[in-house]
């Protein structure tokens, strides 16, 4: 039996920070990844479809980091090189409005001018700050903005922003959960703009004034997959298994190592970390906390279908001069965005072709997801002729389906956490990491990867110490 000090089961973005974070501590570590590759839901293809040989994000369509410690591991493993940055035009978004993609607007100023919402809901933004502090525990998204800052601003700038973001439905997902900011400031100053006025000037004196890092939109020359890839090659070929499903995880009581059954046999580690979605960790744990594993168990996921097109320039009427479009829910369209990846890296696209990047199903209309290939295609269509002026026959069109693409932070989600963190302190060398916890973002993936695997170098420190 093959002996390591860590076994991190997972090959996916947060699988890969843990592994990485092991790996520079000099532990000696196995990554196990159950699909044929590593990157989890990260994955970059060439399409030659056009005849042109597309770069496509079949999943996540940037990294977007203001993280000095994410920078500075992307250094690390030699990605600065082949890094793109966005195109300024990035920073420009859009949200429909009565059929009609409108400009996001920037700072106060913008909310006060935007056509996106009414004289009447302006006024009501501006009585924020005397409002009452209220709301119930784990409150809503939906119940919090609603309260403190309008319907309007609900509908028509947070629902979009929850729908493209997290492919979920504002009535469920859990404010502390999601925004755990607007709660301290509800709570600590009465109001969300004194809280984040105050929030602002805190930062500020901690950097002892220096400006605030802009985030950047990134990607690399060969696609996001290039970063779990460049961990991968980092590890070697005795630190990563692909095609290698977990079956069963025990631990030795008399030795205190785990053992770990898996397709291609068992491995003896001190320290196991979990990188799996939320319900491939419930059947590894079960045995060692049922509480734990109903908790992940029950931790809902959206279905999200992407649906990449492709049309000569001259065949889209809208310019396509931004990030891309969100569509809130009221607008009663079928897709939940477009993002339009050849404004973001134009270098990637010929100038006479432009593609959008579609997205399909979510929380609130998860069976649309599941629609056929034929209908999933004709649906986009419909929409994209609609919302941007896309006619003709697209000369590429890939369909990609994620059928648990994001987990959904709902009410409870709190209390979910909390029992695997139960577990995390009752069993010894036992450690859970996954975009179920602490963020969905590729860069919170990634950092909660790291946080554990560096909490697991620590540990393992400790215990040669001793």
């Amino acid at each position: 039996m093959t002996r390591l000090d860590a076994v991190v089961v997972g090959g996916g973005v947060s699988g890969m920070g843990a592994a990485w974070a092991l790996h520079r501590a000099g532990v000696s570590v196995r990554v196990l990844e159950a699909g044929p590759e590593v990157g989890g839901v990260v994955r970059s293809v060439t399409e030659n479809g056009s005849g042109e040989g597309l770069l496509l994000e079949l999943g996540p369509q940037t990294l977007s980091t203001r993280d000095p410690a994410l920078l500075g591991a992307l250094a690390d493993l030699g990605l600065e090189a082949g890094m793109l940055e966005a195109d300024s035009a990035g920073g420009r978004r859009y949200v429909v409005h009565r059929g009609v993609p409108v400009a996001v607007p920037h700072g106060p100023g913008g909310l006060l001018s935007t056509p996106l919402l009414s004289p009447g809901a302006k006024v009501r933004l501006l009585t924020e700050p005397f409002r009452r502090r209220g709301g119930e525990r784990d409150e809503s998204v939906a119940s919090f903005v609603r309260r403190r800052l309008g319907p309007q601003v609900l509908e028509r700038l947070v629902d979009p922003f929850v729908s493209g973001v997290f492919a979920g439905d504002p009535e469920t997902l859990a404010l502390g959960a999601i925004f755990p900011d607007l709660v301290e400031a509800e709570a600590r100053h009465g109001s969300v703009v004194r809280g984040m006025l105050a929030r602002g000037r805190s930062a500020r004196a901690e950097r002892g004034g220096a400006p605030r890092p802009r985030s950047r939109i990134l990607s690399f020359d060969g696609g996001l997959q290039s970063w779990p890839r460049a961990v991968a090659r980092r590890l070697g070929k005795e630190g990563l298994e692909v095609d290698a499903g977990v079956h069963m995880l025990s631990r030795d009581n008399g030795s205190g190592s785990w053992r770990v059954a898996w397709d291609g046999g068992e491995l003896q580690a001190r320290s196991v970390i979990l990188a799996t979605p939320a319900r491939a960790a419930a059947g590894l744990v079960e045995a060692l906390d049922p509480e734990a594993a109903g908790a992940l168990r029950g931790l809902p996921y959206a279905p999200v279908t992407v649906v990449h097109l492709a049309w000569p320039r001259a065949s889209v009427a809208h310019a396509l001069d931004g990030f891309g479009a969100l569509v809130p829910s009221a607008e009663g369209r079928r897709v939940l965005g477009s993002l339009w990846p050849g404004t973001l890296f134009p270098l990637r696209l010929p100038q006479d072709l432009v593609l959008t990047a579609n997205f399909v199903g979510g929380a609130r209309t998860p069976e649309r997801a599941s629609l056929s290939e034929n209908d999933i295609l004709a649906l986009v269509r419909e929409e994209l002729e609609a919302l941007l002026g896309a006619r003709g026959t697209p000369s590429l069109a890939r369909v990609t389906r994620w059928p648990e693409a994001i987990p959904q932070y709902v009410r409870g989600h709190g209390d979910r956490i909390a029992a695997v963190e139960r577990l995390e302190a009752g069993v010894e060398g036992l450690r859970l990491a996954g975009n179920w916890r602490g963020g969905v973002s590729l860069g919170a993936a990634w950092s909660g990867g790291v946080a554990a695997g560096q909490a697991a170098a620590s540990a393992l420190g400790a215990l040669a110490e001793g």
